[in-house]
């Protein structure tokens, strides 16, 4: 499209943790004669990278809001790749809404994702509001009557037909299972039960018998049931909020041990995901009095850091283990270096378990891989 003059600059959205590490890297990899900017940092530094030369700008998904006036305002700007599209299936967001507005008036909009119905057949309208909205029927509501039965107040059901006619709202489109494409090593998944201390036992009984208490009372609510599973699963992986969010930890060294023995049993590089923030600092510590060379990732930790970190991981002999929540390393990246991935302990978000386990199952892997959940 540049060559024929129909593609001018371009702006590339996607998650955090994949500007400098997969974009601007694999664009100077692929295309050193283009050039770059990546869009982040305070207002001040983005407009001055945005004021730059460049032939791709590269931003996260909410820092289009950031700037979001003078992004509108540059009509040199005429085509946008969303990375991880699916971060827009929800049409009432605000994040939404700057984006169809953003993409309405380009030339050329695709959007990229591997999920594109991560919690139900109708993510699609929010979607197709973003690169089609022709695609979908104008409003959610309706969107929701043609792919669903309502069988109660709250509850929705998905018609026979549901998958196959939301796929078709995404049309035209080139959709591959990474099966189709290229054959890579088997991922095996095996669950690993640990035991749990005594605290734990005690904590996660009295617990559960709350919980059985509140179901006999009729005290259930979506809040609270959450909110006790939420608990649950922290004392299982043993590091517990209270209320003033202060973390005490139990009696869980089982669990780190087996932690530790799975890392050092591993040829090759690890990643270890847990769901919490409050283990991440903890098992750091007892990876690095176990003498294993680790980084810690998590949604406080800067973009420039965590491009050091997993170039480092990827690319060199740094770090033989990653340790982060989930969700920070869910999207858009490989790290074909290692070929295990831990779970210290469940993620209730099967989209983001699925994705994180996808980060070293991509093109790049030679090796067998193992997923091992605690």
């Amino acid at each position: 499209l540049r060559e024929t003059g129909e593609a001018k600059k371009a702006l590339v959205v996607g998650p955090l943790s994949t500007l400098n590490f997969v974009w601007d890297s694999e664009v100077f990899k692929c295309m050193p004669h283009l050039k770059t900017v990546v869009l982040h940092g305070t207002k001040a530094k983005r407009l001055e990278a945005l004021n730059q030369d460049f032939d791709i700008a590269i931003i996260n998904h909410d820092g289009v809001g950031t700037i979001y006036d003078e992004l509108m305002a540059r009509d040199d700007i005429n085509v946008i790749i969303i990375d991880e599209l699916s971060a827009y299936r929800n049409g009432g967001s605000q994040r939404n809404k700057l984006m169809r507005k953003l993409a309405k008036g380009k030339d050329w909009v695709w959007g990229l994702t591997g999920s594109p119905m991560p919690r139900e057949v109708t993510d699609v309208w929010g979607l197709c509001q973003v690169i089609d909205p022709s695609r979908a029927p104008k409003f959610f509501k309706q969107c929701q009557q043609e792919l669903m039965v309502q069988v109660s107040t709250y509850r929705w059901l998905r018609k026979d037909n549901a998958v196959e006619k939301a796929f078709s709202m995404l049309q035209p489109s080139v959709r591959y299972q990474l099966d189709d494409i290229v054959e890579l090593p088997d991922v095996v998944y095996r669950y690993m039960e640990i035991p749990m201390g005594p605290k734990q036992k005690l904590l996660y009984k009295e617990m559960k018998a709350k919980a059985v208490a509140m179901v006999d009372e009729g005290q259930v609510s979506a809040a609270n049931a959450a909110a006790v599973m939420t608990k649950l699963l922290q004392i299982a992986q043993g590091y517990v909020y209270d209320s003033d969010h202060n973390v005490y930890t139990l009696d869980n060294e089982t669990r780190v041990s087996a932690l530790i023995d799975a890392i050092e049993d591993s040829d090759r590089k690890v990643l270890v995901f847990a769901p919490y923030k409050s283990a991440l600092t903890a098992l750091g510590d007892a990876l690095g009095a176990a003498g294993i060379d680790h980084a810690t990732v998590s949604g406080d930790t800067p973009a420039g850091e965590r491009s050091q970190i997993f170039g480092a991981f990827q690319k060199t002999d740094q770090y033989k283990a990653i340790v982060a929540h989930p969700a920070c390393m869910a999207h858009g990246l490989t790290l074909t270096a290692a070929d295990t991935i831990i779970w210290f302990g469940p993620v209730l978000d099967m989209e983001i378990f699925m994705q994180a386990c996808g980060r070293i199952s991509r093109i790049g892997q030679k090796h067998k891989q193992l997923v091992l959940m605690f």
